[in-house]
């Protein structure tokens, strides 16, 4: 996957844009409960910068519709410039009357976050081959999962000698770093299609639709979003698991660690698995190997435990490049933001549902019977997945049928739509 960053010097930029952007977000967010609960000496209120990051998922629709009307690159550049301001905003907290502008950031930054993820997965689609989809999700995936693990702290550490303006200054800074290097990504994007008739809300229902009359993205969104029914339960685990162990909560970042050996091994397999397997198999492997991961918690060892967080690790590249490729490859470009919002919203609600359900739960049952019920959730997708995975094989006819159907209503590929070419010098580095 790493070869990418050597030969095309448009992924080495948008890379670096994205890792800077995600170490600066990550540091940034994660602080902002700290901070919270410093200020104010309330656990809920600390828990609502989390719901206010929450809420964002209920814009993805919106969001959908504004990464497919605008140029990816532009939109890149501009939300991270209006990210900016926003952080910047949080200079005017000095003590707990100010408290609530928190709130307000949180709930933008929740939306940016979403911007940016789908605007960058346009743009890859219009600049690389659709062979080199699996290996740029892999390079980012591996490397966001990994700083996901080293920003908080880093945010942690300098809100404890500094405080949180130094937090915020560090965010800023990625900001407007990424902002340079997205500026310099050169690339012809796919037309911009003309605004369809029926207004709004057939925008918003597009995605949605092409999830419906697309066998491969269908099975993707839907094995993702029972996935995470099961996989939501996690949150709730690792003190109570790390307590019978008879270890300290500070063990946490041990498993962190170890963990994120485990991520960088499925990083550098994931694309060859997905050429060999294809999106849904490996998708179906990742999720087996979650399962794996999760009985092998269940046993009272403390080396068993490390070795089954270096395959829970070593499982989530495979699930989150498998689901992102496969949205990449089988969605017009210009449908791709609306699909990608589509799956975000199944996928965003299944998790807080679980993890809610979790929360609740492990103060009134065993946490080994919350590990039980992921490996059932979990099962039964691993063998859809693996036994009939769905394949391309007809889909162009099945989704030009739900474009037919639902003429008007926001799907790709309509003959006679006017387009707009998003004008952009290519790049042959």
């Amino acid at each position: 996957m790493w070869h990418l960053l050597g030969t095309d010097r448009r992924f080495r930029r948008v890379f670096a844009g994205s890792s800077l952007s995600t170490f600066g977000d990550t540091a940034l967010y994660l602080t902002l409960p700290i901070w919270v609960k410093e200020l104010t000496g309330s656990n809920s209120a600390a828990g609502l910068v989390f719901f206010a990051l929450g809420l964002a998922a209920l814009l993805e629709p919106l969001v959908g519709v504004v990464v497919d009307r605008m140029s990816r690159r532009r939109l890149l550049i501009g939300v991270n410039a209006a990210a900016i301001g926003v952080v910047a905003s949080l200079f005017a907290v000095r003590g707990e009357d100010q408290v609530w502008l928190i709130y307000p950031v949180a709930l933008l930054y929740g939306v940016t976050m979403s911007l940016v993820a789908g605007a960058r997965a346009g743009l890859l689609k219009d600049m690389l081959p659709a062979g080199q989809l699996a290996d740029a999700n892999a390079a980012l995936q591996t490397t966001g999962m990994g700083l996901r693990l080293i920003a908080p702290l880093t945010g942690a550490a300098l809100y404890a000698l500094w405080g949180p303006a130094w937090v915020i200054l560090l965010d800023l800074g990625t900001f407007a770093a990424a902002i340079g290097f997205f500026a310099a990504v050169r690339v012809t994007e796919s037309p911009v299609e003309a605004s369809r008739t029926g207004g709004l809300r057939t925008e918003i229902t597009a995605g949605f639709g092409f999830v419906r009359t697309h066998p491969v993205v269908r099975q993707m969104v839907l094995a993702a979003g029972l996935a995470f029914l099961g996989l939501g339960l996690f949150e709730s685990v690792p003190f109570a698991l790390l307590e019978s162990l008879g270890r300290a909560p500070s063990w946490f970042g041990a498993l962190s660690t170890v963990q994120g050996v485990g991520v960088v091994a499925g990083g550098l397999l994931v694309a060859r698995l997905i050429r060999r397997l294809a999106e849904p198999r490996t998708l179906g492997t990742g999720l087996l190997l979650l399962a794996v991961a999760t009985l092998l918690l269940l046993v009272p060892s403390t080396a068993v435990v490390l070795a089954g967080a270096v395959l829970l690790g070593f499982s989530l590249p495979l699930v989150a490049v498998a689901a992102a490729t496969a949205l990449q490859r089988h969605t017009p470009a210009r449908l791709l933001g609306r699909v990608f919002a589509a799956n975000e919203l199944v996928v965003g609600t299944a998790q807080v549902a679980s993890v809610a359900a979790g929360a609740a739960l492990i103060a009134v049952v065993d946490f080994r019977v919350l590990l039980v019920a992921v490996v059932v959730v979990l099962l039964p997708v691993c063998a859809l997945l693996l036994t009939r995975p769905a394949t391309a094989a007809g889909a162009a006819e099945q989704a030009g049928a739900g474009a037919a159907e639902q003429a008007g209503a926001g799907a790709a590929g309509e003959a006679g739509v006017a387009a707009q070419p998003v004008p952009a010098g290519p790049d042959q580095g």
